[in-house]
């Protein structure tokens, strides 16, 4: 991928200095350590720093350590993400959209919940017909759901944005607790019993506009490169 971009860069023209390169750096330590805060309950990175003190560490140390990873580990990646994204400014349109759908996922509320997938509608309106007369919902993922994965982990699945997609249309308005209706997705009939809304980060689109607008490039990189390989426009590298 490197390679590949790179060549392209080289194509058109487009170059990345290393300041863009530390300050692309600097911006993935921050993410991480917001990660970090997130993770932990925390609401900010001083009470973070507290926590880390009582197990000998500190906010500082922890961000030299990312930076030395990121540095040794992925200069050559982050380089080359920032040639993609110039290109892919001069070629794509971030519409408002693209913006708010990503502010939604990256920010904005998330639902934990557990599912059972089963084949037909009519098996998946006997299930919730059941759980709403009591069943243990635990027990109804080890028995009937096809889904592999979710069953593993108790039909636990992993938050996600309500009101974004099928399943997250079914779940937005259904309380912690409660079941959705039957919904249909490529996979199967779901049924959902939300455990926990996790209330959005207290930040305005604007305020995190720079950082969405990285986050719809690099989704539309992946499609970009892939586009161009099938294209024959360049060579894949590696």
């Amino acid at each position: 991928r490197i390679a590949l971009v790179e060549q392209e860069a080289k194509k058109r023209n487009v170059q990345a200095t290393e300041a863009e390169v530390q300050a692309k750096i600097e911006r993935l330590i921050g993410d991480q350590v917001e990660g970090l805060i997130k993770d932990n309950g925390l609401n900010n990175e001083k009470e973070l720093d507290a926590a880390l003190q009582r197990e000998g560490q500190t906010v500082e140390a922890v961000k030299g350590r990312i930076r030395e990873e990121l540095t040794v580990g992925r200069h050559d990646d982050i380089r080359a993400t920032i040639l993609a994204h110039k290109m892919l400014r001069g070629m794509t349109t971030i519409s408002e959209q693209d913006m708010r759908e990503t502010f939604d996922q990256a920010y904005g509320e998330k639902v934990e919940a557990k599912q059972i997938v089963v084949e037909t509608k009519k098996k998946g309106e006997e299930i919730l017909k059941r759980l709403k007369e009591g069943a243990d919902f635990d027990a109804l993922v080890k028995l009937e759901s096809i889904d592999p994965r979710s069953r593993q982990t108790g039909g636990r699945m992993n938050p996600f944005s309500p009101g974004t997609g099928p399943l997250g249309k079914a779940v937005a308005n259904v309380k912690e607790n409660d079941y959705s209706d039957v919904v249909k997705t490529d996979d199967g009939y779901h049924v959902l019993k939300v455990l926990k809304r996790i209330p959005g980060r207290k930040v305005t689109q604007e305020e995190v506009r720079p950082r969405l607008e990285e986050m719809v490039l690099d989704r539309k990189m992946g499609a970009w490169i892939i586009e161009l390989m099938e294209k024959g426009q360049i060579k894949k590298a590696f």
